[in-house]
């Protein structure tokens, strides 16, 4: 677990925990609100609480399997973000990949999405086994706020520009593959 004061807020960075499951609620509400923003995620549709309760739990035993890390972001009871990385298979384990990275309107440009990508990518190098060499994330080619923030703020390099691979708002809109070689 991480504390750090971020925009003058203290937030606390750290694992999924068993006790998250039974908030169920606020996960679906913070994970709803995004579809409702109509951000730049992968997903477009809201998720019952069962759903949502069923993601927890799996990502948790994922979690205990040492196949993923889950991180959640926390402001108090509010969640503030989160993002997970998972570890490749067989011919890839040495690539680990991040996904997920959500942050809460309140919350954003304040360095919460910096930290949770280097904490995961921290945890990763630790717990899974191999230790990940390469990390891979991929954003929408129009979301130039997280590009930004891939690149420059957390060393990622573009690899590859996949055209027409995503729908927002009625159009194809290209995915940006980017890499980070670890040390």
């Amino acid at each position: 677990m991480k504390k750090r004061i971020l925009g003058n807020k203290k937030i606390i960075i750290r694992k999924l925990r068993r006790e998250d499951v039974e908030d169920v609620k606020r996960f679906q509400k913070f994970f709803n609100s995004f579809i409702e923003e109509d951000a730049k995620i992968s997903v477009s549709e809201k998720i019952s609480a069962k759903e949502q309760k069923k993601r927890l739990e799996g990502s948790l035993q994922k979690q205990k399997e040492k196949e993923a890390v889950y991180l959640v972001a926390k402001e108090g009871e509010n969640i503030a973000g989160r993002v997970y990385i998972k570890r490749g298979a067989q011919r890839s384990s040495h690539v680990a990949t991040l996904g997920a990275l959500m942050i809460d309107r309140e919350y954003r440009r304040i360095g919460i999405a910096k930290h949770l990508i280097k904490e995961a990518i921290t945890l990763a190098k630790k717990e899974f086994q191999p230790s990940p060499k390469v990390v891979r994330i991929s954003a929408f080619g129009n979301n130039e706020p997280a590009l930004r923030l891939y690149e420059k703020k957390v060393g990622f390099e573009k690899v590859a520009n996949i055209p027409k691979q995503l729908k927002y708002k009625g159009r194809y809109v290209d995915e940006v593959i980017l890499l980070k070689f670890l040390k």
